[in-house]
């Protein structure tokens, strides 16, 4: 993607939509326009100009006038030279802080990114814990990393589709369905936390697996682990524990 200067000195990209980092426009300071470079020049070349057609429209000139015309021309010639030169000047140097611009906002945009990334990463592990309470381990280690890779973020809605300034984060995990199919899909915190405390049963805190061994789920009825959904086997390990859950019948 490329940048220019707009008028105001606001650098924008191909589309003309002005650099941010933030909400701030990146601006140059101290820029001149083109209509702006070598105002004063400008305004006296304007009127040597007027000078010289009034009296070249003037008729039967004397040498005297004809001097004063050359001499006037001449400098018109120096004024044009000048202001040329003048925009040149200006020119390069607009260029030199447009190229030290670019550099500097990629440079904030990178920033800028990568500590809203952080930020990002901070409240979503900050979820996962909350929703985790005490129900693995350490679940600072054995759960937010894994869930971190997984993750997404999609903002929340309103009924018309309008932006609401929320929201709302999802993990990728693949688990097996209610007919028992492999499957991989986008689940909230808790439905994730979840299919990973089935799936990696042994970070499952052993208070919240239950302690009383294989006995203490004689009245679970006739459970069979092909007929539980993630949710059903999830429940079933933090209650009786795995040992008992890997005894269910398939």
């Amino acid at each position: 993607m490329g940048y220019s200067l707009n008028e105001e000195g606001v650098l924008v990209d191909d589309s003309g939509a002005p650099v941010q980092v933030g909400d701030e426009p990146i601006r140059l300071e101290g820029y001149q326009s083109k209509e702006q470079v070598g105002r004063v020049i400008q305004e006296r070349l304007a009127r040597q100009t007027d000078r010289i057609k009034q009296l070249e429209s003037q008729a039967n000139r004397t040498p005297e006038l004809e001097s004063m015309l050359d001499s006037m021309r001449a400098e018109k010639a120096e004024l044009e030279r000048q202001i040329g030169q003048v925009k040149e000047q200006a020119q390069a140097e607009a260029q030199a802080q447009l190229t030290k611009l670019r550099k500097e906002a990629e440079e904030y945009k990178q920033r800028y990114e990568t500590e809203a990334q952080a930020r990002v990463r901070d409240q979503v592990t900050n979820t996962i814990l909350a929703t985790a309470k005490d129900q693995f381990n350490d679940p600072a280690i054995d759960v937010v990393p894994h869930l971190l890779q997984a993750h997404k973020r999609e903002e929340k809605k309103g009924p018309d589709g309008s932006a609401t300034g929320e929201f709302l984060d999802y993990f990728k995990l693949r688990f097996k369905n209610e007919k028992g199919e492999d499957v991989e899909d986008f689940l909230p915190v808790d439905r994730a936390l979840e299919v990973w405390a089935q799936q990696h049963p042994h970070h499952v805190r052993a208070s919240n697996r239950g302690g009383s061994g294989p006995g203490s789920y004689v009245h679970t009825g006739n459970i069979k682990r092909s007929e539980m959904s993630p949710s059903q086997k999830a429940d079933f390990v933090g209650k009786h524990g795995i040992e008992a859950f890997q005894s269910l019948p398939n």
